[in-house]
């Protein structure tokens, strides 16, 4: 498993999901794939698995010299109602 990034915002988009955004540990990391399991983990605590819906890179529109942010799109349950920012999200590819 390798890390993806560590979560900077998070946000629902109604009726698809809700979106994990960070700025990618690997500026070449290609994006998991859809309906993939990535992960998230809590500092002292167990990898949280979370479906995949949708990946994509988005250029930091509020400083444009930062690098491109990674948006992951999860399915909404119980697990992820709680995400907090500074969580680590990993993958297994």
């Amino acid at each position: 498993m390798h890390k993806l990034f560590k979560l900077e915002d998070c946000f629902e988009i109604k009726g698809k999901g809700l979106a994990l955004a960070g700025i990618a540990d690997d500026k070449e990391l290609p994006l998991p794939a859809k309906n993939s399991l990535i992960f998230a983990k809590r500092q002292n605590s167990d990898f949280l698995p979370l479906k995949l819906l949708d990946a994509e890179y988005m250029r930091n529109c509020w400083s444009l010299h930062k690098p491109r942010n990674m948006v992951l799109l999860v399915a909404i349950d119980e697990v992820t109602r709680d995400l907090e920012s500074g969580i680590e999200i990993w993958c297994n590819s």
